[in-house]
């Protein structure tokens, strides 16, 4: 039998909530690196001496990694969120509706969570276009619900 401590086994949705809890304890560093993140998630894990086991999962925690970040930047760049309540991972800063406190993007080739303050006037204006090219994208695809139901008024 083998005495060796088994790693966590996690569903899909609770791997994004201990990414979520493990993002929230460092959320205060001025960059996030995926990297960064998913280090922490895998130190909790008991180490084990399979090859293989740990491959996978790091594999599996650096793509949740990579897709809690890609979830993040999408939500910002669409502006779903209405309330901060609706992806606590969002902070907005105090005295703004909308300005948050840090932005997903990739830097240096490597998808990241940057804090306002540290991101460069030429990476905040990049964020702020494709803000404006996902709002165009919205207004499009709004336009075209209401034409179809023009189109289509027994629907």
């Amino acid at each position: 039998m083998n005495s060796q401590a088994q790693a966590p086994t996690y569903s899909r949705s609770d791997l994004t909530r201990e990414i979520a809890r493990h993002y929230d304890l460092i959320k205060d560093r001025p960059e996030i690196r995926q990297a960064d993140l998913a280090t922490a998630v895998l130190s909790g894990w008991p180490e084990t001496d399979i090859e293989q086991d740990k491959w996978c999962r790091a594999e599996l925690v650096h793509e949740s990694v990579q897709g809690f970040i890609r979830q993040r930047k999408l939500t910002e760049n669409t502006g779903t969120v209405e309330k901060q309540s609706e992806l606590p991972n969002i902070e907005i800063r105090p005295g703004h509706t909308r300005l948050q406190k840090a932005y997903a993007f990739e830097r240096r080739g490597e998808l990241a969570i940057v804090h306002l303050e540290h991101m460069t006037s030429a990476e905040r204006q990049a964020k702020a276009r494709a803000m404006e090219k996902g709002a165009a994208g919205l207004m499009e695809h709004a336009d075209e619900l209401r034409r179809y139901d023009q189109e289509n008024p027994s629907s």
